[in-house]
């Protein structure tokens, strides 16, 4: 009579007494193949219990995604710039110093300080001309460049003003005029 026992030892009586009467040796093969058995069937059960514990990994739970949100601009920012051709690098810079000297007289009459005006590009290069086949020096041209950022929550329309007196000075180049929020922290904490 076979019996067995819970969790993970299972041990197993063999009854001497019932069924078919085996020779001693033959009894010792039998006694020894069910203690080979319970051993195997123990150590798998306690194995995978034991292997189930190092494979599991730390529960976690992952979140992710996505938040929009408007605003309205605060803030513009724009280029403004003059170049001049020539004869000599000396005369082409005293015309853009001019025309940029009268460009920062009406930024300030606007009420921009200086720090929101930033030299962009300065460059002095020659300039040439082909005719016949042939390069010829046309001069030295100049060019300068300011950053230029406003505030335009003011509503008066400040920002529509300064680029028409602009465009009123002869040969102004204004481009890259950009909007954004100069502060987005608030934005970003309604996105999440």
């Amino acid at each position: 009579m076979l019996q067995g026992s819970e969790n993970c030892g299972i041990s197993f009586i063999l009854d001497p007494t019932g069924g078919v009467a085996y020779p001693y040796s033959m009894k010792k093969q039998m006694i020894l193949i069910v203690a080979v058995a319970a051993a195997a069937l123990f150590l798998t059960g306690c194995a995978t219990d034991a292997l189930q514990e190092q494979n599991r990994e730390p529960r976690t739970i992952s979140v992710s995604g996505t938040g929009e949100v408007s605003g309205t601009p605060d803030w513009a920012q724009f280029s403004v710039g003059y170049s001049h051709l020539d004869e000599s690098t000396r005369e082409a810079q005293r015309a853009v110093n001019q025309r940029m000297n009268h460009i920062a007289v009406l930024l300030q009459g606007h009420g921009i300080p200086d720090d929101q005006v930033t030299l962009q590009q300065l460059s002095v290069s020659p300039e040439y001309i082909w005719r016949d086949g042939e390069r010829y020096l046309a001069g030295q041209r100049v060019t300068q460049r300011l950053s230029v950022e406003i505030s335009i929550l003011d509503g008066t329309g400040g920002l529509a003003l300064i680029l028409d007196e602009l465009g009123e000075i002869q040969g102004v180049e204004i481009s890259s005029i950009n909007f954004s929020i100069k502060d987005p922290s608030d934005l970003h904490v309604h996105a999440r």
